[in-house]
């Protein structure tokens, strides 16, 4: 017997896992006269693999569009209750799915409750990657929180801590009735260019991945509110493509805009010429309403950040990142810095940006070597944090460095969630989770201030100091010698060198090193791996085992 509410459409059942889905999706189906469906089963039913095995041998990117596809087919169907899988709610497409198809319910319980249930549910907590974490009540606020905002998107939501089943339905049915199980039309926010939130304690931006999005930009930084002038400060070597590209979209949303040409390289990176930008915006009569456009690789975007941060007590900036390096990592997280002769990135700060926006389509513009030495942090993303993204790049090395732009772009969003997730985690590196992504840098960065940040790229050198990290690795007993030649084996099928340039006095690389920045307490920090995927910061590495390998490491060229 049916409650006579609208029979057509869809009930979806969102919330984090252990709220209730799919205890209560089969009891409601029946109460509604429907037929009740649950992602997770469907997919592995069709799969013929559990969730977290298709998680281990394909990753989420490709589960999540296993979620998609079955949600399409689902679209064009009536009369389902559909319990979803917590993370559903992630991808704007899938939102906008449901909120067409019908309606949402979600399902809240507090974070103890679920942590709870998901142990009472535990035959073997092996099998339940939350329960293997030193602090699991920890994760499930953070990941309840990062979902929150489209959980709260839901048409009717039902607290599920005090209620038995039975309580749940009955308080699902009423509210639907008085809803009327409205069809929305699609959400005016819907993007599906944006590949992830970063959602930190003091600010929230989008990280928008694809392809064609430039000539988008003045409308997206015109919704955030921003009025008055654009202050564009771009790399010289694309100014008059794609900075006047950015430029009259920004007029087109009716910014007023003025650009200051950066020469390339990293030689702009200076306090001397972020002493001319401030001048420059002092000149330009730059007020706080005003927003900063930093266009460029990690260059632009480090110093146009450093300059938004400082002047005027801290402007409102947008990162417009041209190269692979730039939207795979220096973009994201809000560290901009200067160098100085001494070393690199030793002055600056944590500046958060409003919107970074990545075209895809710029990529095909660059020079070979900086497009293949940008590959190194992608790299870098996989080895330290999701072996999938790493299997993903052995296996389409060849069409990543050609310019594939499908797979340019799979690759990158990836990176963007991975990174995004770091900084929203650890947005000031307080608990050495975003730390792991400086594997390779340490040694890294003593190169390039070596030889005065000529002649060896950013991403060559991030190359040669994972090669070095890699074998620092095994001499700790943390990588296996396997794990290492396979790093090696990818290292090499992106064209990036193993090992160091000629003529470096290593001796210079030791002092450089000893004023890194993550110096602490007369030792360097070093990322270590422990397997493809998982990396971890060690303050305990002897400075003799260290320094004999960094010998060996340069004495073998």
């Amino acid at each position: 017997m049916t409650t006579g509410a609208d029979p057509g459409g869809n009930v979806y059942l969102t919330g984090f896992s252990y709220t209730g889905k799919s205890t209560v999706g089969g009891l409601l189906a029946t109460r509604l006269g429907h037929t009740y469906i649950d992602t997770d089963e469907q997919i592995e039913r069709r799969t013929g693999r559990s969730i977290p095995e298709i998680f281990r041998s394909d990753g989420e990117v490709y589960f999540r569009e296993l979620e998609t596809e079955l949600l399409k087919e689902l679209a064009d169907q009536n009369g389902r209750v559909v319990a979803t899988g917590g993370g559903i709610v992630l991808d704007p497409l899938n939102r906008e799915l449901m909120a067409q198809a019908g309606a949402i319910v979600c399902l809240e319980a507090r974070a103890e409750t679920i942590l709870k249930r998901l142990r009472e549910a535990a035959d073997n907590e092996s099998d339940r990657p939350l329960l293997q974490l030193p602090n699991p009540l920890d994760e499930i606020r953070f990941l309840k929180a990062r979902r929150q905002r489209y959980y709260s998107e839901a048409d009717v939501t039902v607290h599920t801590d005090a209620l038995d089943v039975d309580g749940v339905v009955g308080s699902i049915v009423a509210q639907l009735r008085r809803t009327g199980r409205p069809h929305r039309a699609p959400s005016e926010d819907f993007d599906p260019d944006v590949a992830y939130k970063v959602e930190t304690e003091i600010t929230s931006y989008s990280i928008v991945v694809g392809t064609d999005v430039l000539h988008s930009i003045g409308n997206r930084v015109r919704g955030l509110g921003f009025s008055g002038t654009a202050h564009i400060v771009v790399d010289g070597a694309i100014e008059g493509s794609y900075g006047k590209t950015v430029g009259e979209s920004l007029r087109g949303a009716g910014f007023g805009s003025r650009t200051f040409v950066l020469p390339p390289g990293e030689g702009s990176k200076t306090v001397e010429k972020a002493g001319e930008i401030y001048e420059w915006l002092a000149a330009g009569k730059a007020e706080r309403r005003d927003v900063l456009v930093a266009i460029g690789g990690g260059v632009a975007g480090d110093l146009g950040g450093f300059v938004a941060a400082t002047y005027a007590r801290g402007l409102s900036f947008v990162q417009v990142p041209t190269t692979v390096l730039a939207m795979a990592d220096a973009s994201i997280g809000g560290k901009v810095a200067v160098d100085l002769a001494t070393g690199k990135n030793l002055v600056g700060a944590f500046y958060q940006p409003s919107l970074i926006v990545a075209d895809i389509s710029v990529l095909k513009t660059l020079p070979t070597r900086d497009r293949i030495a940008g590959w190194a942090e992608v790299v870098k993303t996989g080895l330290i944090a999701d072996e999938d993204l790493v299997s993903f790049l052995e296996s389409n090395a060849a069409g990543l460095t050609g310019g594939d732009e499908a797979l340019m772009r799979h690759a990158l969003v990836r990176c963007a969630a991975i990174k995004g997730r770091a900084v929203s985690l650890d947005e000031r590196e307080t608990t050495g989770l975003r730390a792991t992504l400086n594997y390779g840098h340490t040694l890294g960065h003593a190169i390039e201030t070596a030889t005065g940040f000529e002649g060896v790229l950013h991403g060559e050198a991030v190359a040669m100091g994972m090669s070095f990290a890699g074998r620092l690795s095994v001499e700790m007993d943390h990588l296996s010698q396997g794990d290492l030649s396979r790093q090696e084996a990818l290292i090499a099928a992106f064209g990036l060198p193993p090992g160091p340039p000629d003529g470096i006095d290593v001796d210079a690389i030791r002092t450089t090193m000893s004023l890194d920045k993550k110096v602490e307490s007369g030792r360097n920090r070093w990322v270590l791996l422990d397997r493809i995927g998982h990396a971890q910061l060690r303050v305990d590495v002897d400075p003799d085992i260290a320094d004999g390998l960094l010998e060996r490491f340069f004495a073998s060229k």
